[in-house]
C-alpha cells in the first residue's frame, strides 16, 4: 500500500510478493496444523489464490487443489453475483471430508459463499452428509463483515459443516465501494492484490503472431 510504489513495476511487485510471502507461508502452516494429516482439498480461487496456491505447495501439506476461477459480477439491481468457471480437470469433491479456501483476501464474502455452496451441492449429489465434512477459511486480509457473516450461526446451519473455522492474517473493519479494503485513515490495506501478485518476472510469448 506504498503510494510511491507501483504494481506496474517488477522489482516493487517482487518486493510484495516476498513480504505476502511470509503471510501465506503462515497461513499454509496454520492450515497444516488444522488438518492434522488427513486428506484436503484446497480451493484457492484464480486469479488472488494463484500466488496462495504457489505458497502453500511449498509447505509440503500433500494436498489437492481445485482448479477455479471466480469473477465478481455486479448486476442490474446493484447487488453482487459472482461467475465461476472451473477448470477441465479437477479432483472429485466427494472423495474429500476436509476443506480449504485458501485466497488473498475477503471483502465481500461473495467468492468464500459460493465455493462452499459449490462443496456443499457436491457433497449432497453423492449422498454424503455435509456433517461429515469440515471447512477452513484462510486469507491474508478480511473484512470484518464478510467474516462474521461466513462464521455466523446462520451460514454454519445453512451448510451443515461439522466445522467451520477461519485463519486470517488481519481482520479489516473499512470497506469502500469498489470493495477495496481500507485502514481508518483511508490508507488500502492490500492494494489490488491481483495486480500486485503477478510474477515479476517477464512472460515469453510462444507462439507470436
Amino acid at each position: 500500500n506504498d503510494p510511491f510504489r507501483s504494481h506496474e513495476n517488477p522489482q516493487d511487485r517482487a518486493l510484495y510478493r516476498e513480504r505476502l510471502e511470509q503471510v501465506y507461508r503462515s497461513m499454509a502452516e496454520a492450515t497444516a496444523e488444522w488438518v492434522d494429516r488427513e486428506s484436503v482439498l484446497v480451493f484457492p480461487p484464480k486469479n488472488g489464490g494463484i500466488f496462495v496456491e504457489e505458497v502453500f505447495r511449498t509447505v509440503g501439506l500433500g494436498t489437492h487443489f481445485f482448479d477455479y476461477r471466480m469473477s465478481r459480477v455486479q448486476d442490474n439491481a446493484g447487488g453482487l453475483t459472482v461467475g465461476v468457471n472451473l477448470g477441465k480437470v479437477n479432483p472429485r469433491i466427494s472423495d474429500y471430508r476436509t476443506f480449504v479456501f485458501a485466497d488473498d483476501c475477503i471483502a465481500s464474502d461473495i467468492s468464500a459463499h459460493a465455493t462452499l455452496m459449490i462443496i456443499q451441492e457436491q457433497l449432497r449429489e453423492a449422498g454424503i452428509n455435509t456433517s461429515d465434512a469440515r471447512t477452513l477459511i484462510t486469507v491474508s486480509a478480511a473484512s470484518q463483515r464478510g467474516l462474521e457473516s461466513l462464521t455466523s450461526p446462520a451460514v454454519q446451519k445453512h451448510f451443515g459443516f461439522s466445522e467451520l473455522s477461519a485463519v486470517v492474517g488481519i481482520l479489516v473493519f473499512k470497506m469502500d465501494n469498489h470493495f477495496y479494503l481500507r485502514h481508518p485513515d483511508d490508507r488500502f490495506v492490500v492494494g489490488d492484490m491481483g495486480n500486485w501478485t503477478k510474477s515479476p518476472k517477464p512472460t515469453t510469448d510462444t507462439n507470436p503472431r
